[in-house]
């Protein structure tokens, strides 16, 4: 992913994960927009405890000098040590956990690199990074502060998601993401096991096999 900012013959990118689906044709403009020309870089959504910013979907702009820093910070090991290693474990000690790291903080690089060249970050609203299952839903809600369990979480995470959708501006889902390991779309190879979602990204994975000029060879997920 650092090398995504190698690519400055764009001005813009959006990177997706493939376990995620934008829901119609104007579902990512959003995103190129939110990196723009006032100072912001990269964007992403925020989910759980501390508001972890989640790299499976965001937008950012290719620039040589940030991709330098990344590469540095990361050779440097400094979010391995202290102040910021216990920070780091506790997101998991993983390359988003050093991503959101490295965009909060980037001020304490500075003996790394030229931070002048960073610029600031923006934090998307969720519905550009929805989760698309249950039990996903419950992994990126922010439980861990919650002190009810059983019924009362359950209600609890499902009345934040609706208020998600209500209070958005852009009026309902615009991306879904199969967050999780376990919760891959491609993992469901039974028809039984499928959810309507799941259901959904397979048809478009149908439709880019059939469509796309090159791409037919290249899609190996074959399911019996």
């Amino acid at each position: 992913k650092f090398l995504l900012w190698g690519l400055t013959r764009y001005e813009r990118l959006v990177f997706l994960d493939a376990d995620t689906l934008p829901l119609g044709p104007d579902a990512l403009e959003p995103l190129f927009t939110a990196v723009n020309d006032d100072g912001v870089g990269f964007a992403a959504v925020a989910f759980g405890e501390g508001l972890e910013m989640n790299n499976g979907i965001f937008a950012l702009r290719p620039s040589h000098e940030i991709l330098r820093c990344l590469l540095h910070t990361a050779r440097s090991e400094v979010f391995w040590r202290e102040p910021f290693a216990e920070e780091f474990r506790f997101r998991g000690g993983t390359w988003m956990a050093f991503l959101d790291l490295f965009w909060r903080h980037k001020a304490w690089l500075s003996s790394l690199c030229d931070v002048n060249h960073v610029p600031g970050y923006a934090l998307l609203p969720e519905v550009f990074n929805f989760p698309a299952s249950l039990g996903a839903i419950f992994q990126v809600s922010d439980s861990r502060n919650s002190s009810h369990r059983g019924d009362r979480r359950a209600v609890q995470v499902a009345e934040h998601w609706a208020k998600v959708l209500v209070d958005s501006q852009f009026h309902g889902v615009r991306i879904l993401h199969w967050v999780g390991a376990k919760r891959k779309p491609w993992l469901h190879w039974s028809l039984a096991a499928r959810t309507v979602l799941d259901r959904m990204w397979w048809r478009q994975h149908r439709l880019m096999c059939l469509r796309r000029p090159g791409v037919r060879d290249r899609c190996r997920i074959h399911c019996r």
